[in-house]
């Protein structure tokens, strides 16, 4: 990798760089306070010199990817960092209450909490428009009735990213032209196929992994519910992956690990940022690129060969 500048930036770009097709996908997984770990392992994917063609995430993913969709540099990571730092329970997860708690075990609500404060986070931090974006950007959704993977990409870039992120039994869905959408992760959360056909050629996956060193269940309603939720979908991304490295390279940065901070947690930012750029900076100095394969690995615990995952 190159020397690093004053700016924050690395020099000269890594070897490795060039031996990825063009158009490059960077895709941002989701993973809730996880995503935390995404803003640096973007620190260091700007530090080796690499910038995205185009950009597509889910939930959180589609949230930070959107916001250094504004401009990949080192000053915009710096500002992401700055947002993640003001980020509480409180403020992602407002109008939890028992009353509400109760109706939602009773059936009379299908939601825990309000969206009010993602639609601030958009409102705040994004442009109206994909059309406002530096970089290509496409944020996927699911379709609640189909079970369909639903590819936004032009249009109200709030809207759209609010609708990425909102994750069932957690908040309401969201509606756009009849149909009843919901957070990506349901049918994509390492969005490795609406990357592709997107138009990328080669892939860089910033996934935060999962929370695999817990003690215990969450005892709260919404901790359980992102609990079981996260454990459903943590494995949906291998036999894609093993599919589309037959032939484009997947430099996929690997998750931190172990982890222990529960999904709907913002107290360990900090810890979860420096953890993503250290594994991704270690990782990245080592790489080589021999062709289509996958470089890295996603977060599992010894059981990726059942998958037919190969990590290169």
């Amino acid at each position: 990798m190159g020397a690093v500048g004053e700016d924050g930036e690395r020099s000269m770009p890594s070897s490795w760089i060039n031996k990825l097709e063009r158009p490059i996908g960077f895709v941002f997984a989701g993973g809730a306070s996880l995503g935390a770990a995404q803003v640096g392992m973007a620190r260091a994917l700007v530090e080796a010199g690499i910038e995205p063609d185009m950009i597509v995430g889910t939930s959180v993913g589609a949230l930070n990817g959107s916001f250094l969709a504004q401009g990949f540099s080192a000053s915009k990571v710096e500002e992401l960092e700055s947002v993640w730092h003001g980020l509480t329970r409180e403020t992602v997860f407002p109008g939890i209450s028992l009353m509400r708690a109760i109706r939602w075990v009773a059936g009379g609500t299908h939601h825990l909490a309000s969206k009010e404060g993602i639609e601030r986070l958009a409102e705040s931090y994004l442009p109206r428009s994909h059309a406002e974006l530096s970089v290509p950007t496409t944020v996927v959704a699911s379709d609640l009735v189909s079970g369909d993977k639903v590819l936004l990409s032009d249009g109200d870039l709030r809207k759209n990213v609010v609708t990425s992120a909102s994750i069932p039994f957690v908040f309401e869905p969201a509606t756009d032209d009849g149909r009843m959408l919901v957070d990506g992760g349901v049918t994509s959360n390492v969005p490795v196929v609406p990357a592709r056909q997107s138009g990328a050629k080669s892939l860089i996956v910033l996934d935060p992994g999962y929370p695999c060193a817990l003690d215990q269940v969450p005892d709260d309603l919404l901790g359980f519910s992102m609990h079981i939720l996260t454990l459903m979908i943590r494995h949906q991304s291998y036999g894609a992956l093993h599919f589309l490295a037959e032939d484009s390279p997947i430099v996929y940065l690997p998750p931190p690990c172990p982890v222990d901070v529960p999904p709907h947690e913002f107290h360990r930012t900090d810890e979860l940022i420096e953890a993503g750029y250290n594994h991704a900076v270690e990782f990245l100095d080592g790489l080589s690129i021999d062709g289509p394969g996958i470089y890295g690995h996603p977060h599992y615990h010894g059981e990726a060969a059942e998958f037919g995952v190969a990590t290169s």
